[in-house]
Order: C-alpha cells, then sequence, then structure tokens
C-alpha cells in the first residue's frame, strides 16, 4: 500500500518494512543508490498499518513533556581525548557513557566492516560505543532497529536511540506506547546523502593507494574541527587526508551542490523547533568570542527539547563545559535547523550518476564541481560591461590611478567571495597594498570604499598589509584610509568592527578576539592597538585572562606612538597624548597624558 502513497516524499527509515505483520515489504536501490518500500502484495493483508505508522504521511508523535521553546547550550566534553577524537565537542560520546555505564542500550549508526556503508545497531559495552562515534554523511540502513528497539526497551532498561529526526520521528510511530526509559536524541541535519557515492569514493581511494580500508573518519580535527577534515586510513599504512580548504571531493560535491542528497530533504517536514525529540545535538558553527583553541577541539550546541532531557542531562552535566544560550545564536550558522538546503540542479545530478556508474569517482564529482577557472571565464561575460566602466569611473575620480593596483581592484570587487560591499563601496588597493584573505574571511564595506595603501611618497617602498585568517571578519561601516606602511591583522575568529578611521604610516592593528572602533578615529605615526598578550601568562599558577575586547568611541586622536593594549576602553571625543600605553577605561572628553587624564571637558577638531 504504501509503495502506491509515499512516492519520492519517502525519507528511507525503513519503518514500514518493520511494522508490517506479514515482511510484505522490501527496499530495491534505485539509480541514485536509494531505498525506497516496494510491496509483494501476494503478502499483504491490506491492514494498513505501514500508511497509518508513517510519519511522513500522518505525522510524528509528539513526546511527552516538551518544552515550548528548546534550552541551548554551547558545550565540549572535559575528556581532551573524548572531545578530539569526536565529531565536535563529544556530547554523543558522553551521553551514551552513561547509559552504558548504568547497564543500559545505545542504539546509533555504525561503519560497516569494509568500511564502505553504515547501518543501525544496539551496542551495550564501551567498545561498540566507539564504533558508534563521529558523524556518516550518508544515510544509515535502519532495517529490523525499530523492533530491536522495543525489545530492548522492554527489558525495562534505559535505552537512547539516536538517528536523523524523521528516523527519530519513524521510532516514536511505531512503538505502540510511550516508554519512560527512553532517550531520544537527534542531530541538525542538512540532509542525508546516498550511500552509493560514499562507496564509489572509498573504492576510488582504495585503488589509487592500492590497499583496503582500515579506518575511516569524517570531520577529521587533523586541521581543526572547523576544516570538515576526511581521514582514511589502509592497512598498508597509507592514508588520505583531505579538508574542505585543501579540495576533499567528497565534502565539496556535498556542501556545493547537494549532488547526493534525498530528494525528500528538500521538502523535509522535521525542521520544526523544537524538533520532537528530547535532546537534539549538533556543531555550534558560527559561535563567538571563543578562543582559538576551543574552536580548533570543536564546540557542540545542545538543545534541550523535554523535561525527561533535562533531567538527563543533570546526570551527565559534570561531564562538560558549558554555557546557555539564545536559540538566535544557534540559527545563523546552523539554518537547516529551520529551512530546507536546495536540490541540487537536475541536470547535474543526472550527469553526476551517470558517470559514476561509468567511472570513478572523482572523475564524476569534477564533472560537476566548476573550476575557479571556469567560473572566472563565465563571469566575466556578465561582468564585463560593468567591470569595465567601474575602472573608468575609478580613473575619473582618481587623479593618481595610475598608482592603483587594478588587478587586483577587480578581483577583490568583481570575482572575491571575501567582499560584500554596499553599491557605490570598494576595497580600493593602491601598488604597495599586500592583502592575504582566507577564503572563509569577509570584509563587509558599507558607505564608503576602504583604500589599502593610499598616500604612498614617490620611490617610498614600505608596504601596507591586511591580512585575514579563517572565519575572520571586518565590518567598514563608513570606508578607511590605510596610509603606506600600515599593518591591520585579523586572526582566526576574530572581528573588527569600525566606522571611519585613518592609519598613519608605521601603525599596526592586530585583532585576536574583537576591536571596535566608532566614527572618526584618527590614528597618527606609530600607534600600535593590541586586544590579546599573544601568549598565555600565569599569577600564581592560575591562567589570566590572554584576550580581552577593545573598544575606541567616536571622535577620537591618537596621536602618535601610542600603545592601546587588550581590554582598553576609551570613550567618545578623546585625545591621547604620544608616547602613552592605555590598558584601562578612558571616560569621553578626557585628555590622556603622562599616564593620567589631565582635563575631562575637551573638544578637538577632525
Amino acid at each position: 500500500m504504501i509503495d502506491k502513497i509515499i512516492g519520492n516524499k519517502c525519507t528511507g527509515c525503513k519503518m514500514c518494512g518493520d511494522i508490517c505483520p506479514t515482511k510484505a515489504i522490501e527496499y530495491p536501490v534505485n539509480n541514485e543508490g536509494f531505498w525506497y518500500p516496494k510491496v509483494d502484495y501476494s503478502k499483504c493483508i491490506k491492514c494498513n498499518k505501514c500508511v497509518n505508522s508513517c510519519p511522513i504521511i500522518v505525522g510524528e508523535k509528539r513526546i511527552k513533556d516538551s518544552f515550548e521553546k528548546p534550552v541551548v547550550l554551547s558545550l565540549y566534553s572535559k575528556n581532551e581525548n573524548t572531545r578530539l577524537s569526536s565529531t565536535s565537542g563529544g556530547v554523543f560520546f558522553e551521553f551514551g557513557k552513561k547509559i552504558i555505564d548504568g547497564g543500559g542500550y545505545v542504539i546509533g549508526s555504525t561503519y560497516s566492516d569494509d568500511w564502505k556503508s553504515a547501518n543501525h545497531m544496539i551496542i551495550t559495552d564501551m567498545n561498540g560505543l566507539e564504533k558508534l562515534k563521529g558523524s556518516k554523511y550518508f544515510q544509515s540502513d535502519t532495517a529490523n532497529i525499530y523492533t530491536q528497539a522495543q525489545k530492548a526497551l522492554d527489558t525495562g532498561k534505559e535505552v537512547l536511540f539516536v538517528g536523523t529526526p524523521c528516523q527519530c520521528g519513524a521510532l516514536k510511530n511505531f512503538l505502540p506506547k510511550v516508554y519512560k526509559n527512553l532517550l531520544i536524541m537527534d542531530f541538525i541535519c542538512r540532509g542525508i546523502n546516498s550511500p552509493l557515492p560514499f562507496k564509489k569514493f572509498i573504492e576510488y581511494l582504495e585503488k589509487n593507494l592500492d590497499s583496503k580500508t582500515e579506518f575511516v573518519q569524517l570531520k577529521n580535527k587533523k586541521t581543526g574541527w572547523q576544516s570538515l577534515g576526511t581521514y582514511v586510513r589502509m592497512k598498508n599504512g597509507k592514508e588520505y587526508h583531505q579538508d574542505k580548504w585543501h579540495n576533499d571531493i567528497w565534502v565539496r560535491s556535498f556542501l556545493e551542490g547537494n549532488i547526493y542528497m534525498r530528494e525528500s530533504c528538500a521538502k523535509c517536514k522535521f525542521r520544526n523547533l523544537p524538533h520532537g525529540t528530547d535532546l537534539t545535538i549538533g556543531d555550534f558553527w558560527g559561535i563567538t568570542k571563543q578562543k582559538n583553541d576551543d574552536l580548533f577541539k570543536g564546540i557542540s550546541v545542545l538543545m534541550i527539547n523535554s523535561k525527561k532531557g533535562m533531567d538527563f542531562f543533570n546526570l551527565v552535566e559534570n561531564s562538560f563545559i558549558y554555557k546557555e544560550h539564545l536559540l538566535s545564536e544557534v540559527i545563523p550558522g546552523n539554518p537547516a535547523l529551520v529551512s530546507n538546503p536546495p536540490f541540487a540542479n537536475l541536470r547535474g545530478r543526472n550527469k553526476f550518476f551517470k558517470i559514476l556508474h561509468k567511472k570513478d569517482f572523482r572523475v564524476a564529482a569534477n564533472a560537476i564541481l566548476e573550476s575557479p577557472y571556469k567560473k572566472f571565464k563565465r563571469s566575466c561575460g556578465r561582468k564585463y560591461h560593468k567591470i569595465g566602466k567601474s575602472i573608468k569611473t575609478l580613473l575619473i575620480r582618481f587623479k593618481k590611478a595610475r598608482k592603483i593596483d587594478i588587478v587586483n581592484y577587480i578581483k577583490f570587487n568583481y570575482f572575491s567571495k571575501n567582499i560584500i560591499r554596499d553599491k557605490g563601496t570598494y576595497l580600493i588597493p593602491y601598488r604597495n597594498a599586500k592583502i592575504d584573505i582566507d577564503k572563509t574571511a569577509k570584509i563587509i564595506i558599507k558607505g564608503k570604499s576602504i583604500m589599502v595603501g593610499t598616500n604612498k611618497i614617490n620611490k617610498a617602498k614600505s608596504e601596507t598589509f591586511v591580512r585575514m585568517g579563517k572565519f575572520s571578519k571586518w565590518v567598514s561601516k563608513n570606508g578607511a584610509d590605510l596610509f603606506y606602511g600600515t599593518t591591520l591583522e585579523i586572526k582566526s575568529n576574530a572581528l573588527f568592527e569600525s566606522g571611519y578611521f585613518g592609519m598613519n604610516t608605521g601603525s599596526t592593528i592586530i585583532a585576536t578576539k574583537e576591536i571596535s572602533f566608532g566614527d572618526e578615529v584618527m590614528m597618527g605615526r606609530n600607534v600600535i592597538i593590541y586586544d590579546s598578550n599573544f601568549h598565555n601568562t600565569y599569577k600564581h599558577g592560575f591562567l589570566k585572562i590572554c584576550n580581552k575586547k577593545v573598544t575606541v568611541g567616536n571622535h577620537v586622536w591618537l596621536t602618535n606612538n601610542i600603545t592601546i593594549l587588550k581590554g582598553s576602553d576609551i570613550g567618545d571625543n578623546c585625545v591621547i597624548s604620544g608616547y602613552s600605553t592605555i590598558g584601562t577605561e578612558i571616560p569621553k572628553n578626557s585628555f590622556y597624558i603622562d599616564g593620567k587624564i589631565v582635563d575631562k571637558k575637551i573638544e578637538w577638531e577632525w
């Protein structure tokens, strides 16, 4: 019955096969590697259990004692090994360990023996829990797992079930009653991928590395939590490790094109908040104000959706470093919580699978992953007229436009995804400018343009440096003039916000956490601004704060040879005398000289 109704809305949870009393439902795999139900009508007794229990057709059952809004935490395991070997912060492993220590069961996804597929299984010991640890990023086979889960629940022991939101919804609809000893945990799901491309990916690696696979870890942290690293170790000792920054074709195909995502994921019915589970886990993408070390090792988000989930968290909270957050802090970095990812372009998708059945994975992936050269060539046709007009305006506006680096001007303003600018604003690099922006960094330009390397003296060799690390951000609200011989560095995950400011020769700004400028900030020569010690310092054996935000208000004049240290907060309309060192709060309208405030009612003209 169900095969005539569900169609491509099917999520592949396989629950209808478990609930069928005559085992009349099988799951043939289609050309894309996805399984869909097919009923053997010679066995079907038309009981309609498959249809009446399907969470897509009838909806999922509401969980008891669910909250109206989830409690949101950022957290990670206190155990360093657990944290580093887990996908994000080690939350699932710590929850599972608590269940195992209490003699209970944990149900989750594990790799097959050949590492080319995955299936759900029940485990009762720590060795089994190690197998369940880590993301799989392709569909796990859940055949018969719902029946096994019910048998485990009927023993009276605690059971933790972990799966996609649709798999968790299927379990709730399968069970004949509400079990007090069941804890349901789902994860933030962007969409589920076909097992076929992953199998082909591993086969491609085995052929090129001349060995069978011994171990696979997706989201390996060799290059950090945020790198989405793929690590595969072969039995002959050879290794494959690539990440999203180094052209890992598995991750790129997944993230850039959704080429092998299941069709139903583009119309997912399980993105309501709070989720219909006790707990939801995931990566806290986009979290701010964190140490670089923590961003390297991984930070989880935990959403507690029910009283049962909260009661269990209270039992394991001592295993974590955690902090409460607003739900609004999670959604920007995890849009899949509330919105569906776009389905792949059908022409590209069909091309990918057609090639995949004839060639290896790399050939199929490269056929649909556009090279930077192709992107550039394709964009030129659309942008040529716009670029030409922009350069003409530049030549008219700036009499010394010959000193501007036209190639980088075009590159950054028209072909770089790093630059987000208002209409009529630009990043204008002079020929002495050296700009190094990581592909994950962003410069947001509003109001007026940013000039890099301006005011250069003829024949002077001093260069202007702008360097931005991974996931760093510069929000420029009114433009800036970075004179020749200045340095602006925004380190990984750091934020620099600025109104208009002028930065004179010899001055340096280095943001490791957060630096904020108001409007009309004048920096004379040799002004140094840091928000960090750059190295840990200790007092009486206790670690002192290494990074602390620096704030400079509106209309501030930093005269010359000034050092501004972490935690400084300079109010509006201040003048800081030369050869000063600031590491504290300076009230507005102050004149600061020789380590003290000599006037609190000063005014000065720009």
